[in-house]
C-alpha cells in the first residue's frame, strides 16, 4: 500500500511537469503583436505636440518602445500602461494587462507637410516589431505687427522701443527681434491688449487678451543709416510669421583731431608721440595706428579730455576721448612717413585722419658749373654708353632720363642714388647677415662686409648692394670661385677689372692679381679698391652711385657703361637701410646751372618763287610752312625761343637762312621739307647730336605709319654744313606718294606730326 502511494504521488508529479512544458512551449511559440491607437494613416495633426499610444506584446516580455520621426531617432516611450482589453484578447500573454505605451512628441520644431513615425517595439531577446505610420503637419499661422516704430521713422537716442501685437491658435511661444537679420534679443509678451481680444474674438481669450509685446533695443553696435527691423512671432506649435520694418537711425558725427606730431614735424629720436582726441556717438572701441599702409598698433584710450566733453556734449565717453601711442620711429627708413590715426566706434564705423612726418636725413647740394643739357650732351658725345645689354648703345634720351636727378630724388627707392657712400655708424653684423641670408657665396658674410666698409671707409649698405648686383645675388661664376687661374679659385665681389665683352677672364685674372682666393679676401680687397679709388678718391671723389656713375670731372673715370647701373641698385639699398635703426645717412643731390632759353630755328623749305615739289594737289613750300608754324606753336608754349627763317611765302636764299640761325646763336636748326623719304645730318665725330636728333625724329614720324623715313649723313647741303649749331633736314613725308599727300592734307595728320617733332626737339633742348 506503501509502495502504491509512492507510484501515485511519481505520476502525479510528471503529469503536473508534462502540463507545464507544454503550456511553455505554447507562449514561446506566441508571436509578437503590436498596435499603435493614436496615429491614424495620412491624419492631419494640429498643436504643438503628439500623443503617441498603443500596446505591444511578446512572449519574451517587451524591453523598450522606440519612436522615430523623419528617420530619426527620438526616444523611448513609457511602456507598462494598463491596458486590460488587450488582456481580455490576448489571453495567452504574460502581463499583456500591462502592455500599453505613451510618448509625447513635439512637433513645434517640425515644418508643416507629411511625416514619417515609426513605433518599434524591442522585446527582451532583442526581436522587433515596427509600425510605420504617415500623418500631416498642420501649424498655425501666428498674426500680428509691429506698431513702434513706424515705417521710415528716423530713431535718434541710443535705444528705441520695438512694441505691437501677436496672436497664434495655440498661444505665443516666443518674439525674436532682429536688425539687418542681427539677432538682437527676444520680446516681453504676455502684455494686456484688450483692443486685440474684441478685434480678433475668433482667437481663445487667453491668448488674444495678452498678445502684447515689447522689448528696448539699444544702436551702441548698429551704425547710422537705413536698417531693416525684423520680427519672428513663433506660436507654441512652431508655426512662424515674420514682419519687417525700414527705420533710419541718426548718429552725431565723429571728430576727431590729431594734436601732436604737427604736420610736417621733423623727427630725429627714437620715439615720435601721437596724442588727440575722438569722438563717435556711440563710444570710441579701439584707435589704430599705421605708418606708410602698415599697421603698427593700439593707442591708449579712454583718456581724461573734459575740455572735448564739454565742447562736445552728448557723446560717450567724450570726458575721456583722449588717445596716446609712442611711436617708435627709429625703424623708419629716413625721409617722409604717412601717420594714419583709425578711431573705431562700437557701432561699426570708423574714422580717420593722417599727418605726414619726416625722419630727418642731412641733405646738401652738390653744385656744377654746367647745366644739365650741356652735361648729357657731353657724355653722349663721348660714347661707350650702353642700355642693359653691353650691344646696345644708350640712345641720348636714356642718357638723359638716368642723369636727372628730379627723376630719381624725390622717390622712396630712387633717393638712395644720392646717399652719400662713406662709412656711417650702427650697421650692425645681424643687419647685414639678414639681407644676405640665402644669397649664395655672400651668405652669412655680413662680418667681411662690415670690416671693409670700416676699414676702407666705405658704406657697408652699398657695398652689399654692388655685389648683389655684380653677383647676381652670389651666384656667378666670377664670385663663386669656379673660375681658377693658375690652378687657383679666384673671387671678385663688385666685378672689378671685369672689362665688357670678357668680364670672366679679365675679371678673374685681376682677383688672381689681387690675391683674392677666398670669398673674404674679395669682399674686403674690394672695399679697398672702390674706396681708393671712387669713394675716397683724392682728385674727384665718387661718393654717390650717381657720381660714380655720372662722373663729370672725368668722364673717363666711371665705374660702368650701362646708364641704369645706379638705379639699379637702389632697391637693395633701401632694403638695408629700412634695417639700420641706429644709423644717420647723409645723401648729396647733384644741382645743375640753370640753362638759358633755348633757340631753335624752324626753316621751313622754299618759298616765293622757289615752289618745291609739287604733286596730287600740294604745293611742298606751303606744307613745309604750316608744319613749321604747328611745331613753332607748340615749341613757344614750353618757352623756346623760336626763329623762323620765313613766316609768309616768300623766297629766302640758304645763304640767307643759314645767317639767320647764326646770327640768332640757335641750338639747333631743323630744316622741314616734303619731297623725300630721308631725315639727313651732318656727320661728325665730336659732335653726334646731329645724327641723335634725326634718329628721334625719324623714329616717331614712322610711328604715324604714313611714311617710312631713313637717316642718312650729308655733307654737301649748306645749311647742314654752314650753320653752327646742330642741324637737320627732316621730310615730313613725300607729297609725290599719293598716300602721304593724303594724310598731310589731313589738319589733325598734321598736328599730329608737328606734336611728335615738337616733342623730340625739346627732349633734347631741355
Amino acid at each position: 500500500m506503501r509502495k502504491y502511494f509512492r507510484f501515485l504521488i511519481l505520476f502525479v508529479t510528471l503529469l503536473y511537469m508534462c502540463m507545464v512544458n507544454v503550456n511553455n512551449v505554447q507562449a514561446a511559440s506566441l508571436p509578437m503583436r503590436m498596435y499603435l491607437d493614436s496615429v491614424k494613416s495620412n491624419m492631419k495633426v494640429h498643436g504643438s505636440t503628439l500623443t503617441v499610444k498603443g500596446w505591444a506584446l511578446s512572449s519574451n516580455g517587451i524591453s523598450k518602445v522606440k519612436i522615430y520621426m523623419d528617420g530619426n531617432y527620438k526616444g523611448k516611450a513609457t511602456y507598462g500602461k494598463i491596458r486590460n482589453d488587450v488582456k481580455k484578447v490576448y489571453t495567452k500573454y504574460k502581463n499583456a494587462d500591462k502592455s500599453g505605451y505613451t510618448y509625447t512628441l513635439p512637433l513645434s520644431s517640425y515644418k508643416s507637410g507629411k511625416h514619417k513615425i515609426v513605433v518599434q517595439a524591442v522585446d527582451k531577446k532583442n526581436k522587433t516589431y515596427s509600425i510605420v505610420r504617415y500623418f500631416t503637419v498642420i501649424k498655425s499661422i501666428p498674426i500680428g505687427g509691429i506698431e513702434k516704430p513706424k515705417s521710415n521713422s528716423k530713431v535718434s537716442d541710443s535705444k528705441f522701443t520695438v512694441s505691437g501685437w501677436a496672436i497664434s491658435k495655440f498661444g505665443i511661444k516666443n518674439i525674436k527681434v532682429y536688425l539687418d537679420d542681427k539677432y538682437k534679443k527676444s520680446a516681453s509678451t504676455s502684455i494686456t491688449r484688450k483692443d486685440i481680444a474684441k478685434k480678433y474674438s475668433s482667437y481663445s481669450l487667453k491668448y488674444a487678451a495678452k498678445s502684447g509685446y515689447s522689448c528696448s533695443i539699444d544702436t551702441y553696435t548698429t551704425a547710422p543709416g537705413k536698417h531693416t527691423l525684423k520680427i519672428i512671432i513663433t506660436g507654441n506649435d512652431g508655426g512662424t510669421k515674420t514682419y519687417k520694418k525700414t527705420i533710419y537711425i541718426s548718429k552725431k558725427s565723429s571728430v576727431m583731431s590729431i594734436e601732436s606730431p604737427k604736420a610736417s614735424q621733423t623727427f630725429n629720436g627714437s620715439i615720435a608721440k601721437i596724442t588727440g582726441w575722438a569722438l563717435n556717438d556711440s563710444g570710441v572701441r579701439e584707435v589704430q595706428v599705421s605708418v606708410s599702409g602698415k599697421y603698427q598698433g593700439k593707442a591708449s584710450i579712454g583718456i581724461s579730455r573734459t575740455d572735448v566733453g564739454k565742447k562736445y556734449k552728448g557723446y560717450r565717453y567724450g570726458d575721456k576721448s583722449g588717445f596716446s601711442y609712442s611711436l617708435k620711429i627709429g625703424s623708419l627708413s629716413i625721409g617722409k612717413h604717412k601717420i594714419t590715426v583709425k578711431v573705431l566706434g562700437y557701432d561699426g564705423t570708423s574714422q580717420s585722419k593722417s599727418v605726414t612726418i619726416a625722419k630727418k636725413s642731412v641733405t646738401a647740394k652738390k653744385s656744377y658749373d654746367t647745366t644739365l643739357r650741356n652735361f648729357v650732351d657731353k657724355e653722349y658725345n663721348k660714347g661707350g654708353n650702353v642700355y642693359g645689354n653691353t650691344s646696345t648703345a644708350a640712345t641720348r634720351s636714356q642718357i638723359k632720363y638716368y642723369m636727372s636727378p628730379g627723376n630719381f630724388s624725390g622717390s622712396t627707392s630712387g633717393k638712395f642714388m644720392f646717399l652719400k657712400l662713406s662709412y656711417v655708424s650702427g650697421i650692425s653684423v645681424y643687419d647685414l647677415n639678414t639681407i644676405l641670408k640665402g644669397k649664395g657665396v655672400l651668405s652669412g658674410k655680413g662680418e667681411a662686409f662690415l670690416e671693409g666698409g670700416k676699414k676702407y671707409n666705405v658704406n657697408p649698405i652699398y657695398l652689399v648692394s654692388h655685389a648683389f648686383l655684380e653677383t647676381g645675388y652670389g651666384t656667378s661664376q666670377l664670385s663663386n670661385g669656379s673660375l681658377k687661374v693658375n690652378g687657383k679659385k679666384t673671387y671678385n665681389m663688385y666685378g672689378i677689372g671685369a672689362t665688357d665683352g670678357k668680364a670672366n677672364k679679365a675679371g678673374s685674372e685681376r682677383a688672381y692679381k689681387e690675391g683674392w682666393f677666398t670669398v673674404d679676401k674679395a669682399i674686403i680687397g674690394g672695399a679697398k679698391f672702390i674706396g681708393a679709388n671712387y669713394i675716397n678718391n683724392k682728385s674727384t671723389p665718387q661718393d654717390t652711385l650717381y657720381k660714380m656713375r655720372w662722373n663729370y670731372y672725368n668722364m673717363a673715370h666711371q665705374y660702368a657703361t650701362d646708364v641704369r647701373w645706379a638705379s639699379n641698385q637702389v632697391g637693395n639699398i633701401k632694403k638695408l637701410v629700412d634695417m639700420t635703426s641706429k644709423s644717420a645717412f647723409a645723401y648729396e643731390i647733384p644741382k645743375y646751372k640753370t640753362a638759358k632759353t633755348p633757340v631753335v630755328t624752324l626753316d621751313p623749305a622754299y618759298g616765293g618763287t622757289e615752289t618745291g615739289a609739287s604733286a596730287n594737289g600740294l604745293v611742298e613750300k606751303n606744307v613745309t610752312k604750316d608744319v613749321a608754324a604747328m611745331v613753332g606753336s607748340i615749341l613757344k608754349k614750353q618757352s623756346v625761343k623760336v626763329i623762323y627763317t620765313r613766316t609768309n611765302d616768300k623766297t629766302v636764299s640758304s645763304e640767307d637762312r643759314i645767317t639767320i640761325s647764326n646770327n640768332a646763336g640757335a641750338d639747333y636748326f631743323v630744316s622741314l621739307q616734303a619731297h623725300d623719304k630721308y631725315t639727313y645730318y651732318y656727320p661728325s665725330s665730336t659732335n653726334k647730336l646731329g645724327n641723335a636728333i634725326a634718329e628721334a625724329i625719324n623714329a616717331v614720324i614712322n610711328e604715324l605709319k604714313v611714311s617710312t623715313n631713313l637717316t642718312k649723313s650729308n655733307k654737301t647741303i649748306a645749311t647742314l654744313a654752314k650753320t653752327t649749331s646742330t642741324s637737320v633736314i627732316v621730310n615730313v613725308g613725300n607729297i609725290k606718294k599719293s598716300k602721304q599727300a593724303s594724310s598731310l592734307k589731313s589738319s589733325d595728320y598734321k598736328k599730329k606730326l608737328a606734336q611728335q617733332i615738337a616733342n623730340q626737339i625739346l627732349d633734347f633742348v631741355y
